[in-house]
């Protein structure tokens, strides 16, 4: 083999390797960015939505395969239930209106997500839990895109505010 030959095995090599350890990098990335994300419940579940509406709450009941709160809400959505507008962040979607509630963000409000699963990982510490209709319901410690639909779950959603 000549000396030009082996030059340009050696380029090959390097484009080769360096093709292969970007592959991996975006690879990587990509599982990162669901790294936070709870292991979904597979399979049909039924789930109770609960939305603030002045005093009370408005309450719809989805049978669903989809496997995160995210969808389950597009999902009632796209059935014409209520009226859901949201933007996606790095941090995946932040409600904007979810059926009457529409917060105010020049005083710092805001949409809660609550639920009652029984798992101390779902479990945030940011407001006081939410006693309605019986059941005692915990502050989310994630979002909506993150949070797993669990089967016989219920989420309550009302506006609040850190200030």
């Amino acid at each position: 083999m000549t000396k030009r030959s082996m030059n340009i095995v050696k380029i090959l090599a390097i484009v080769a390797i360096l093709v292969l350890a970007m592959s991996m990098v975006f690879v990587g990335c990509n599982k990162l960015k669901d790294a936070g994300k709870p292991e979904a419940e597979v399979g049909t579940k039924t789930v109770t939505i609960l939305l603030q509406n002045g005093d009370k709450y408005d309450k719809y009941v989805a049978t669903t395969e989809k496997e995160y709160v995210q969808d389950v809400l597009v999902e009632l959505k796209n059935a014409e239930k209520f009226v859901y507008d949201f933007h996606n962040t790095e941090y995946g979607a932040f409600i904007d209106k979810l059926g009457t509630m529409s917060p105010d963000s020049s005083k710092g409000e805001y949409i809660f997500v609550f639920h009652d699963i029984n798992d101390a990982s779902l479990v945030g510490f940011w407001t006081e839990p939410v006693i309605y209709d019986g059941r005692y319901y915990v502050n989310a410690s994630l979002g909506v895109s993150s949070l797993p639909v669990r089967d016989g779950a219920s989420y309550l959603f009302n506006v609040g505010s850190y200030a």
